[in-house]
């Protein structure tokens, strides 16, 4: 799910498509091309739609004005499962090579990746200054997104983390434990 402030953009495993939505009656306005399988993650820059999933492992650049394809990238080699967006660059991440890559929107190509995270990344979010991945391991990485090195890690979760969003503050953590943490963006108790 993504937003531009104006319409929706929903994906999934059904069609393969990105649908834009009029929130004011929740009518499909118009559709992207197929993926060609499951879209897993969205992100918006401002100007373009991003989506990316598994089948390709790329991540598609899509002009929501007319919902088609401008770009592509490389393929992440897996599933792509989290977009996110720093206001310059797009970082994906997934299951397959378990790293986050840093994309350079302009042209779609990868600029840097982090460290093996160890297992699938199922959620980032970025707070201003750092990114923050989280999945399998149970446990977020603080990564500094200028030399993609990780900078902390968090105590564990205690079960998979499927989502991560930031206000600024505070980094939110939800997943299958079923309860949401709440933690300081600049402390973690495991620094690396």
């Amino acid at each position: 799910l993504a937003s531009d402030g104006t319409y929706l953009y929903v994906s999934g495993q059904t069609t393969g498509k990105v649908w834009k939505i009029n929130p004011s009656d929740m009518s499909k306005v118009a559709e992207s091309a197929s993926y060609g399988n499951e879209i897993g993650a969205l992100a918006f820059d401002g100007t373009y739609l991003y989506a990316g999933g598994s089948g390709s492992g790329t991540v598609w650049k899509i002009n929501p004005s007319n919902m088609s394809k401008v770009a592509e990238s490389a393929t992440y080699g897996g599933t792509i499962l989290a977009l996110a967006f720093d206001g310059t660059y797009l970082y994906v991440g997934g299951g397959g090579s378990g790293k986050v890559w840093k994309i350079n929107p302009s042209n779609m190509s990868k600029v840097a990746e982090s460290d093996y995270y160890g297992q699938e990344i199922r959620a980032l979010a970025f707070d201003g200054t750092y990114l923050y991945a989280g999945g399998l391991t149970e446990t977020v990485w603080k990564i500094n997104p200028s030399n993609m090195s990780k900078v902390a890690e968090s105590v564990n979760y205690g079960d998979y983390i499927r989502a991560l969003v930031s206000d600024s503050t505070y980094l939110y953590t939800g997943g299958d434990t079923g309860s949401v943490w709440q933690m300081l963006c600049t402390v973690y108790k495991k620094e690396v």
